[in-house]
């Protein structure tokens, strides 16, 4: 193909090159800091619910434009070639590509590719946009698009509250998604990653949505960031183990690529654990008096209170089951990709679920 010959997306395409189901750890994230704010204050009055709002928002567009900068950076450098490939009924060594690869990408030999992969091994990512010929201006523009949406709602966050460094928090994450592809860091060939997805899905979503909202981030804030960061990172790890081969193929340098296959699941065993740990401290934390001390008195008065904790309590612990169950069936990167993302993604979900319990079942708390 040509470097002008350019293919149209459809709509469908468009959606799902914006990763839908990673949306739920931007979602997650920001539903999470709104949680954690309203435990830290009784005065939800004036523009409260709308700069929630506004977070939310801005958190999913910055995510949006994350994964289309992602497909154009990955596209134009051929980083995505070999990412599809053969079925279980094809041929041995037999890869299949949406298209050639964009013209300013790195020649990568076919014949090299298809020795990465087992004949039966099939894709189970998302579509990806440039390397099924779709011009990589126009997945720019999209990127471009969703962080001007982003700098829209987080400056109007901003002009509400009156919090001046939300622009900083802002400012700060534009340059982690500009950077985990794109020149001159590419942090994310560089095995550093994780550490971005941990600053940007915990620390800065948790608790920049809860400083937007009270002006502060509390202690149980901060579990809050670690616990999302440390589920974001295990759903990296799991995309990355996926990709593992081929990136090596293409030289780049994933913490995936350095600690190889075994050392990628032994890593999100340990980071589903450090979730679980920073979601049941504060689980336990924010209802010690009421579970354990008066257990008894909430049982006799009827009090739907006992059921919210036990639910949360039950919630906080999964992932320690997760840690034990997902990457046990996690044997084959590849075959087990779309079971594993999919089980970590609603652990996502799961645990802000935890944290909203806990500002329902209780009150606030500015520890």
């Amino acid at each position: 193909m040509s470097s002008t010959e350019y293919t149209s997306a459809s709509f469908s395409q468009w959606v799902q090159a914006g990763r839908p189901l990673t949306l739920l750890l931007g979602l997650s994230s920001s539903v999470t800091g709104v949680a954690v704010a309203w435990m830290a204050t009784t005065d939800h009055s004036g523009n409260w619910y709308t700069v929630a709002l506004l977070c939310i928002l801005t958190t999913l567009l910055l995510q949006i434009g994350a994964n289309y900068i992602d497909d154009y950076a990955d596209g134009v450098r051929g980083l995505d070639l070999g990412r599809s490939f053969a079925p279980e009924s094809a041929s041995s060594h037999e890869v299949t590509r949406s298209s050639e690869p964009a013209a300013s990408a790195e020649p990568v030999a076919s014949q090299e590719l298809a020795q990465v992969f087992e004949p039966h091994e099939r894709a189970l990512g998302p579509a990806r946009l440039v390397a099924s010929g779709v011009n990589p201006r126009s997945v720019l523009a999209a990127a471009l698009v969703c962080f001007a949406l982003a700098c829209a709602t987080g400056i109007a966050a901003t002009v509400l509250t009156g919090r001046w460094k939300l622009l900083l928090i802002g400012a700060a994450c534009l340059f982690a998604a500009w950077s985990y592809v794109c020149k001159p860091l590419r942090l994310g060939s560089h095995a550093s990653g994780e550490v971005l997805v941990f600053a940007v899905f915990g620390i800065a979503a948790v608790c920049g949505t809860q400083y937007a909202l009270v002006g502060f981030a509390s202690a149980i804030g901060w579990f809050a960031a670690a616990s999302m960061g440390f589920t974001a990172v295990t759903v990296l790890l799991v995309n990355n183990t996926r990709d593992l081969r081929v990136d090596k193929a293409h030289g780049k340098v994933t913490l995936s690529v350095l600690t190889g296959h075994i050392g990628s699941v032994a890593i999100m065993r340990f980071a589903l654990i450090l979730a679980g740990i920073a979601t049941l401290v504060p689980a336990v934390w924010t209802r010690g008096s009421s579970l354990f001390v008066n257990i008894n008195l909430m049982l006799n008065s009827g009090s739907p209170a006992f059921v919210v904790n036990i639910v949360a309590l039950v919630l906080a612990v999964c992932p320690f089951f997760l840690a034990l169950l997902n990457p046990v069936s996690f044997e084959r990167a590849l075959s087990d990709y779309q079971r594993s993302f999919t089980l970590t993604c609603i652990l996502d979900l799961a645990l802000a679920l935890d944290f909203i319990l806990m500002a329902v079942a209780v009150t606030p708390i500015v520890y």
